[in-house]
This record gives structure tokens, C-alpha cells and sequence, in this order.
């Protein structure tokens, strides 16, 4: 998927990740997550008319329109991708002090949606890692996160999660929120920002990809206007 979605990706990866796969994507803000993962729900959508779904914990599904709007993408109404926002789940999951009944109706609505769309379903995003972690207080509750994985990997597409991380690297942990989502994930890629040539740049680093041959190495990114997020040369540092 991410080979046909992404321009300049096969430069990256040399042949496909496999179907079922759950991926993280993650970054410390303003690293273009949400456009990276927009990009390649919206051209894979388009080059295989295919539905695509995103999911986003934190912010209503309005205002991430808007957001990728500002970022130059042309959204349109009824389109492939289509946005769900879970903010009063949210409400009652942090009133019960739980994460578990947030999590099934998250599996719930994606798998209905599957069921609604049959194979005309290829791929999900769910924005963010992070906000389902402010209410996995403890070491048990946060083991529900493994079978929430698994009831991912059901889904007949590709997932995306993204995971938002601080900006200083020292801050990080292995690269990631806890430490075991590369374990639990098919694929770790991290969007991160550094100066290059006097100037503040970003790039994509793929750290892990099952059953895919690819670089380890940093490629800078930027913004096309119309396509989304594109690869550009590969980095030397």
C-alpha cells in the first residue's frame, strides 16, 4: 500500500507490506503525522477505489478536516476516506476510569464499517496512541492494548496508529510511548524533524517493517500540493 500511495516511497521500501499489518507512525509534533498517514489513505483510496476510515481520539472529526484543509488537502464530502470522531466515548471511558469499553466500541464501529463496505475496505487510521494511553493508568490495563492489536490484525486492510512523541530525543523511549510497541506492531516508521543545510527539515525513517525489504536510512519529506506528503532524496548525515 504505502509503496503506491506515497510518491518517492519505493525508493524506500522495495516491495509491499504484507496485508493485516498494524503500523505505528510515529513523531514529536509538527512532524506531519496526520498528513503522512492522510496522504496515503487518500491516494490509495483514489488508485484503488477503496474505502478508508479515520478515527480520531482527541480532536472532533471537523477540526481535523480543517487541519488537513490548511495543509493543502482537498477533502471532499462523501469522499473515500471518512472521518469518525470518538470524543463522548472518550467522556464515559474517563468517568469509569477505564479504558476497556472505549476499546471495544472502537473495534465495534471499525468492524461494522468493515461489514458495511466488504472488500471495498483497504485501510484505518486511529489518531492517537497517546489518548488511549491517558487512561491505561496501570501495567494491567495497558496489557489490553495487546488485544486490542490483535483485534486489528482481524480487519481485512492496513492500520495506521499514530503515536505522538517529545521532541528531544533523550525524552524518548527507545524511539517510542512505552517501549513495547515495536513488539506489538508489524511496523514502526518515525517522522521527525532536524537541521539540514541551515534549515529546519523533516524526514521518515522506516525502524521496522515485517516481511518487507527496506532502508534503515533517513529520507527528507515535504508537502506537494494536491498529492500530500512526498519522499524526497535520502539524507546524509
Amino acid at each position: 500500500m504505502l509503496r503506491q500511495a506515497i510518491p518517492g516511497f519505493e525508493n524506500v521500501m522495495h516491495n509491499e507490506e504484507p496485508k493485516n499489518s498494524v503500523i505505528i507512525v510515529e513523531g514529536p509534533p509538527g512532524s506531519l503525522k496526520s498528513s503522512f498517514v492522510f496522504t496515503a489513505l487518500n491516494n490509495y483510496t483514489k488508485k484503488t477505489n477503496t474505502k478508508g476510515l479515520y478515527l480520531t481520539l482527541e480532536e472532533s472529526k471537523e477540526r481535523h478536516i480543517i487541519n488537513l484543509k490548511n495543509m493543502g488537502f482537498a477533502i471532499e464530502k462523501g469522499g473515500l476516506v471518512r472521518f469518525i470522531d470518538y470524543k463522548y466515548s472518550r467522556k464515559i471511558a474517563k468517568l469509569q476510569g477505564s479504558i476497556e469499553g472505549e476499546l471495544k466500541w472502537i473495534i465495534d464501529s471499525i468492524k461494522e464499517y468493515n461489514k458495511e463496505h466488504g472488500e471495498e475496505f483497504s485501510c484505518l487510521v486511529i489518531d492517537s496512541l497517546n489518548v488511549l494511553y491517558t487512561m491505561a493508568e496501570t501495567l494491567n490495563k495497558r496489557s489490553e492494548i495487546y488485544f486490542f492489536f490483535e483485534e486489528l490484525r482481524k480487519l481485512d486492510g492496513t492500520v495506521f496508529i499514530i503515536a505522538e512523541t517529545s521532541e528531544y530525543p533523550g525524552m524518548r523511549s527507545n524511539g517510542s510511548l512505552t517501549g513495547v510497541e515495536p513488539f506489538l506492531s508489524d511496523g514502526l516508521i518515525d517522522l521527525g524533524m532536524m537541521e539540514i543545510d541551515g534549515k529546519v527539515g523533516r524526514y521518515v525513517q522506516i525502524k521496522k517493517m515485517r516481511g518487507v525489504k527496506h532502508s534503515l536510512n533517513k529520507y527528507s519529506i515535504n508537502i506537494s500540493e494536491g498529492i500530500g506528503v512526498v519522499v524526497l532524496e535520502e539524507l546524509i548525515i
